[in-house]
């Protein structure tokens, strides 16, 4: 493994030609949340750092016991539009450095992996990453997609912009559950955009590589997170001062973003947003798409999702 070359993107390191396998769907044993009143207390969901790489049913459950006994259990599923990819393989371009991957997705991955865009438009210099969460050992529910091209992996047109929908349906001891005072913190919410060229001269020892694509879209995004319930705040709780708080009302018609397309990972701190929600039903949803037409690569991670009790009036 090697740190990634891509500019602002030090802190997901790369993993060459990763082995895939399809897992079984995640669900995080049950464990005692933050309060013991059994009457009104903070339910924290746990999320098991790297216990899996990405359920093939594209759903996860998440489990946690209350001070009073209640189970409490949170299914998170995830719909995929048709101009969306979650997986793609590597061709062979002849660079040991890069060899050819099997098709692979790593699309609510609690192991810190996914798929980030490289310059070519084919995919050939498409990098994969690994430990990409907000902090040492914290679980993490890992979002990765990038705009469909047909055909795949060679295609160099996309069909559209992407967009995933997460459905959040909650239980208390198996009955539907409407939690209060939810929140759930959104890790690395962040855009980048790099200008596109030929790569006239090959040995210039610009980041570009001879096999450039004219258009270069994989390179760039601009991550766009918008929820069918209106957040009641949002506030930027990360720890890189050349952040501020995002654009949108954080809504499906107006997603929140960064203010500007050209906010890419900084190295050696956290971005992460925090939503709230005075009230968030079961069947609630949130989106994720690719804000302003961009279409390349890009992630996000989901963790820190906590509410009232069933107990709380």
């Amino acid at each position: 493994m090697v740190e990634s070359n891509r500019s602002g993107l030090t802190r997901r390191t790369v993993v060459r030609g990763a082995a895939w396998s399809v897992p079984v769907v995640l669900a995080t044993a049950a464990v005692p949340s933050s309060s013991a009143s059994g009457l009104c207390e903070t339910i924290d969901l746990p999320i098991a750092a790297g216990s899996a790489e990405a359920p093939a049913s594209q759903t996860i459950v998440l489990t946690a016991l209350g001070g009073d006994g209640a189970e409490y259990q949170t299914t998170i599923s995830s719909a995929i539009s048709a101009t969306t990819a979650i997986a793609q393989g590597r061709i062979d371009n002849g660079d040991p450095s890069r060899p050819p991957v099997p098709t692979v997705g790593y699309n609510l991955s609690t192991a810190g992996r996914g798929w980030q865009g490289g310059e070519a438009d084919d995919g050939r210099w498409d990098t994969q990453y690994v430990d990409f969460a907000p902090g040492a050992g914290a679980g993490a529910i890992v979002l990765n997609q990038r705009a469909a091209v047909s055909p795949e992996p060679q295609g160099a047109v996309p069909l559209g912009a992407d967009l995933q929908t997460l459905t959040f349906t909650f239980t208390r001891d198996g009955q539907i559950f409407n939690p209060t005072n939810l929140s759930m913190d959104v890790f690395d919410i962040t855009s980048a955009f790099s200008e596109p060229r030929p790569n006239t001269n090959p040995g210039d020892g610009g980041p570009w590589h001879p096999n450039a694509g004219p258009e270069g879209w994989r390179w760039n995004y601009w991550d766009a997170v918008g929820f069918n319930v209106q957040p009641s705040s949002m506030a930027y709780i990360g720890d890189v001062a050349a952040y501020t708080q995002g654009a949108g009302a954080g809504t499906l018609s107006d997603p929140y973003r960064r203010v500007d397309g050209s906010q890419p990972t900084r190295a050696g701190g956290v971005v992460s947003d925090r939503f709230t929600f005075a009230s968030f039903p079961s069947g609630s949803t949130m989106q994720y798409s690719n804000h302003d037409g961009r279409r390349g690569w890009h992630f996000i991670s989901i963790s820190g999702i906590r509410f009232d009790s069933g107990g709380c009036v």
